[in-house]
């Protein structure tokens, strides 16, 4: 489980999950990453608040996660170092923020993201046929 400070809820381990989708609205300062795990036939939504800045590239038609960080405070990890040279962001100004966190995916294939924000949800649904992957898939 990822768990920056031990106080804040928090985010399973998403090794080989694959991201479905992305929704950010500037206006509501959210977003709502949507993955989904072959191996525990699993969805989940990753809701992120008071999102302040937001990075996503190489989206393809699979973008499989390699491993994803958390951080609410500066340390010297490269996962941070690169999460914030995508958002433009200096470390200085990301430790002076209280309640700022910033989460980095990395990937395996495809997406890589990374976002600054203050609140999230991570909601796991186990799934009951709902979404149609075609019918070649077994």
């Amino acid at each position: 489980m990822l768990n920056p400070s031990g106080n804040e809820p928090q985010v399973p381990s998403l090794h080989d999950w694959e991201i479905l989708g992305v929704n950010v609205s500037r206006f509501t300062r959210k977003a709502e990453i949507i993955l989904y795990s072959p191996d525990k036939d699993t969805e989940a939504v990753l809701r992120l608040n008071g999102v302040q800045r937001f990075f996503l590239s190489e989206m393809m038609l699979q973008n499989v996660i390699l491993d994803v960080q958390l951080f609410d405070e500066i340390n010297d990890s490269d996962y941070l170092e690169r999460g914030l040279r995508l958002l433009g962001m200096e470390s200085f100004n990301f430790g002076q923020e209280k309640g700022l966190k910033l989460i980095y995916f990395e990937p395996s294939v495809g997406a890589e993201l990374t976002c600054c924000f203050s609140e999230f949800e991570f909601i796991e649904i186990k799934r009951a046929g709902n979404i149609d992957f075609g019918t070649d898939r077994k």
